[in-house]
């Protein structure tokens, strides 16, 4: 069985790859996929991940006005030329997401061979308080949605069988096919309309659902109002009531980690990725386009550093609990140790078992993690590089990384401690790596973790880490730096 879904997107390069990861998790094989002329890095997103997942790329016609139009013409133009290649195509959006509960695709399919065409009603999330967009998988950000009974759960897109559709796409809530369509728990649809895409009665989500996180942050909600193609749109005033935010959502753990599971595979991959990225301009192109990024940075450091664990204001040491996630507590086992090479501001995490961790609210991938320092009297905070939010303990041992202001009583300290040959190994490749030139050769150098490239990156002069960006067209997934 081939399961492939279809969508239209627009500036999506910051979701994009959890929404991939997400379906793909699930079963999905193939990601039919129309960019609708964006104006922000998401075809450049899709090449870097294009090496994780098997992605089509076109692109929508230019026909002016509504998008709707452009959206129902890729979607025919998905079915001519793909429906003989998959048994089943979802048509969606890139802000919603197929839950089976945890339940394979292809496991839930089987069940569903004799008909044409699967209704998936809508679960519609709404702000859930979030101003600035928040890093990581957005299913997890937003945990509240409306109760099934809600006006807009009567919604429903389809997942069908292309080779029974029965005649042109004219709408993006259905498409009509010959023979059954059911819902997601196998019961003959009740549409509203011979057109379909609308039931007549609200949803009990049994079986499934489409997850649909629709407005997201209030910094995403304003772009949406800005570039839409239509004066009014009821989000805009829909999205704060409590209808939005009534239950809270919950989702399976288990299909959680194959997510992550599949975000972790696609690491080394948008690694190599980038080592093809930056391998691209001579000798003095290099050098020419330092000149346009030179941040004034010294990063000539020594080659020394220190190491050690690391302990809250409250006495505790970091370490990783049964989940591989960080957390505190008084014994100093299990605990997580610290690199910082001599002269830098980036201090450096990992686990003395080379695991991957996990750190509260922090949305990166890999087994090494790097915060940036800031020092009060040899008591330091620890700010995630790139998002302005800090590092905090609480005295019960509960770790959060989600605080743009810290207080004195979140800072942390450091217990050095004689350096074993992990760390010598580690620290002799974030000291060497202090330019693009040198942090590019030791890519390829034999038993070196692509996540310590990661951390490395942020030994970088400023100036060389935004000149790595521009290479690679600012399209590198916030989960590795």
């Amino acid at each position: 069985m081939k399961i492939a879904i279809c969508s239209a997107i627009y500036n999506e390069e910051k979701d994009l790859p959890y929404w991939l990861a997400w379906h793909a998790a699930a079963g999905v094989d193939t990601f039919i996929l129309y960019d609708d002329r964006s104006q922000d890095s998401t075809r450049d997103v899709l090449e870097a991940l294009s090496t994780t997942y098997d992605i089509r790329l076109h692109t929508t016609k230019n026909y002016p006005g509504f998008h709707l139009r452009r959206q129902i013409d890729a979607f025919q133009s998905c079915i001519d030329k793909y429906k003989n290649e998959f048994d089943w195509i979802s048509f969606i959006d890139s802000d919603e997401y197929i839950d089976t509960y945890g339940v394979d695709l292809k496991e839930f399919l089987l069940k569903y061979s004799e008909v044409s065409s699967i209704a998936m009603n809508w679960c519609c999330f709404g702000r859930d308080g979030h101003i600035i967009r928040p890093q990581g998988l957005p299913t997890i950000n937003y945990k509240t949605h409306g109760d099934n009974d809600a006006w807009m759960h009567i919604h429903a897109k389809v997942i069908v069988d292309p080779k029974k559709v029965s005649g042109p796409i004219y709408q993006v809530h259905n498409i009509l096919v010959d023979g059954p369509t059911i819902d997601m728990a196998g019961r003959p649809i009740d549409w509203a309309t011979e057109h379909g895409g609308i039931t007549r009665t609200t949803p009990d989500w049994q079986g499934g659902r489409l997850l649909h996180i629709q407005a997201r942050s209030l910094e995403e909600l304003c772009g949406r109002v800005r570039r839409a193609e239509k004066k009014f749109d009821s989000i805009h005033f829909d999205i704060n009531s409590e209808v939005y935010n009534a239950v809270e959502n919950q989702t399976d753990n288990n299909f959680i980690n194959k997510v992550n599971r599949k975000i972790d595979q696609s690491v080394p991959k948008i690694f190599a990725w980038i080592y093809e990225k930056i391998s691209f301009p001579s000798y003095d192109e290099m050098n020419t386009l330092r000149k346009f990024f030179s941040s004034n940075e010294n990063k000539n450091k020594n080659v020394g550093f220190t190491s050690g664990y690391i302990k809250t204001h409250f006495g505790n040491y970091l370490f990783l609990d049964e989940k591989k996630c960080v957390s505190s507590k008084k014994e100093n086992d299990n605990s997580l140790k610290y690199i910082r090479v001599s002269g830098s501001n980036i201090i450096h995490f990992y686990s003395p078992t080379w695991e991957w961790i996990k750190f509260p609210d922090d949305c990166r991938h890999g087994n090494i993690f790097s915060y940036k320092l800031h020092e009060n009297d040899n008591k330091f905070y620890l700010e995630r590089v790139n998002s302005r939010h800090f590092l905090v303990s609480e005295p019960n041992g509960n770790i959060f990384g989600n605080r743009s202001e810290v207080s004195s009583w979140e800072e942390f300290s450091f217990e050095p401690s004689a350096p074993s040959f992990l760390d010598e190994s580690i620290a002799s490749y974030l000291s060497l790596s202090n330019n693009i030139e040198k942090w590019q050769k030791n890519f390829t150098t034999p038993d070196v973790s692509l996540t310590i490239a990661s951390a490395a990156f942020y030994e970088l002069p400023l100036g060389d880490q935004n000149l790595v960006r521009f290479l690679c067209k600012n399209a590198i997934p916030e989960y590795i730096f």
